[in-house]
């Protein structure tokens, strides 16, 4: 028998159990955001996702699936590498020019949290109590960080920079002004439209980050 209806059947049960992932993950998210971790169940999720609980299951225990749900609708890397240190991605940032790259970023970092601010509110406050995502937030913490100095370093080698002020206080500058705390505590809770907030972000970084 040739290897090739083999390799098909295995590749097709591949792209439809991800799908089953994606599906379980979109409503993991959407009930962890209404409810909170503790008024979420499996049974819930399963039930808003259209699968058996035993499908749910399959896909982790319950802070796992608060992870996952939480980096899918972040967009982040599987691997939780950051997202400037991939080749591709930081090629894009390069071919930005130099007055569109902090408005593009501000809309991008804008974006992320109008989507996660509130799972991200759940899951930090899960991993408080919770000693199985304590750690994994902490480095979360650690990869955006890390995100924001290679932002600093690639501001830095366009020029863009004034002022004498370090590059590790110009990253942490950057991940508070653009937190998603901050985007909750502005948009949601404030009432600040998003594109009002993308303008501040924008003076924000313009005016405390670039010139130091």
């Amino acid at each position: 028998m040739p290897a090739t209806p083999r390799v098909y059947r295995s590749e097709l049960r591949g792209a439809q159990a991800a799908a089953t992932r994606a599906k379980v993950l979109d409503a993991a998210a959407d009930e962890f955001t209404e409810n909170g971790y503790s008024g979420t169940t499996l049974g819930a999720i399963a039930a808003a996702a259209g699968v058996s609980v035993e499908t749910v299951k399959l896909q982790g225990a319950k802070h796992e699936l608060l992870l996952a749900a939480w980096e899918r609708r972040l967009g982040a890397p599987e691997d939780r590498s950051a997202m400037l240190d991939d080749p591709d991605f930081r090629a894009q940032t390069r071919a930005i020019p130099d007055d569109e790259l902090i408005p593009s970023l501000v809309a991008m970092a804008a974006d992320i949290s109008r989507r996660s601010h509130g799972l991200w509110a759940t899951l930090s406050a899960v991993s408080r109590t919770e000693p199985a995502l304590r750690g994994t937030v902490e480095s979360l913490q650690e990869r955006r960080l890390a995100e924001f100095a290679l932002l600093v370093e690639e501001l830095d080698a366009r020029g863009m920079l004034r002022g004498d002020q370090p590059h590790d206080v110009r990253a942490a500058s950057i991940a508070f002004l653009a937190s998603a705390e901050g985007y909750r505590q502005l948009v949601h809770d404030s009432g600040l439209s998003h594109e009002a907030y993308c303008a501040w972000l924008t003076h924000a970084l313009e005016r405390i980050v670039l010139d130091g």
